[in-house]
């Protein structure tokens, strides 16, 4: 478990007195936890549990090497407060706005923000607005944020990479880094948040863009939680890396409970 520590008494000039009671705030359960393996070096092998919590173990020996946490700042401050040793603070209950008259009530006027990261600076940011969902299947509604057609160029970088340094020892995780997301509904309530570790995997599939060449290198990534899928393409041309798709799905069971419609 991850814990936040908050002291209990203040000077007069608003610090914390190191010799007086603290709370504590639960942030984050079942830290060890490997869900998903996002990266291995010669040195360490990482995984991701999908609360932002990336688990570093010694390669062979199995022994935990370190801990890095990632927390989006939507309602930090209230979970570092008002939680308690036992219980993670969830922020207030959600309730629905109904709307009867729209028939695609759910499905349009979304905002996303994303951003690709590692801990020291960031290789790519943007702001989607306007975003209008599809349909899709029976069990997710889909869109394309970003097509080969407007694809975004990356900043300059040689690589992707999450440096990391013990007390000891230090290096590099290569094609891994942290994919920060919030998505925000018509009314402008944050509905989706993300801020977790993701692999890029190389891909050797063959495809067809003809304004890249065949010869260039293809990352691909993904990452996936209840409620919902985020995929992407990166290809790196001439030295230069460019994002050439970015596919967002919500599903339905979620945009269902959000906003009270019976998607089916």
């Amino acid at each position: 478990m991850i814990h936040a520590f908050s002291p209990v008494f203040f000077s007069r000039k608003s610090i914390c007195l190191g010799d007086f009671p603290i709370t504590r705030s639960l942030l984050i359960e079942n830290v060890i936890d490997r869900q998903r393996c996002i990266g291995v070096s010669d040195a360490i092998e990482c995984y991701s549990n999908a609360s932002g919590v990336l688990i570093a173990y010694w390669k062979g020996s199995n022994g935990l090497a370190f801990i890095a946490a990632n927390f989006h700042n939507h309602l930090v401050t209230e979970r570092w407060i008002c939680g308690s040793y036992n219980t993670i603070y969830r922020g207030p209950n959600h309730r629905p706005l109904l709307d009867d008259l729209d028939r695609r009530y759910g499905l349009h006027s979304y905002q996303c923000t994303t951003e690709l990261r590692n801990y020291r600076q960031s290789y790519f940011s943007q702001h989607f607005r306007s975003v209008d969902l599809q349909l899709e299947g029976f069990n997710v509604a889909s869109v394309e944020l970003i097509r080969s057609n407007v694809a975004s160029e990356l900043s300059r970088m040689n690589e992707f990479s999450l440096l990391w340094k013990t007390d000891v020892f230090k290096g590099k995780l290569e094609n891994s880094c942290v994919f920060d997301m919030t998505l925000r509904d018509e009314q402008g309530r944050i509905m989706w948040i993300i801020s977790d570790h993701i692999e890029l995997s190389l891909s050797n599939e063959c495809h067809t863009d003809f304004d890249f060449s065949q010869t260039d290198k293809r990352l691909t990534f993904s990452y996936t939680d209840r409620f919902g899928k985020i995929e992407g393409v990166i290809i790196s041309s001439d030295g230069n890396y460019i994002i050439t798709s970015l596919t967002l799905s919500i599903f339905v069971d979620i945009i269902n409970t959000w906003f009270g419609t019976k998607y089916s």
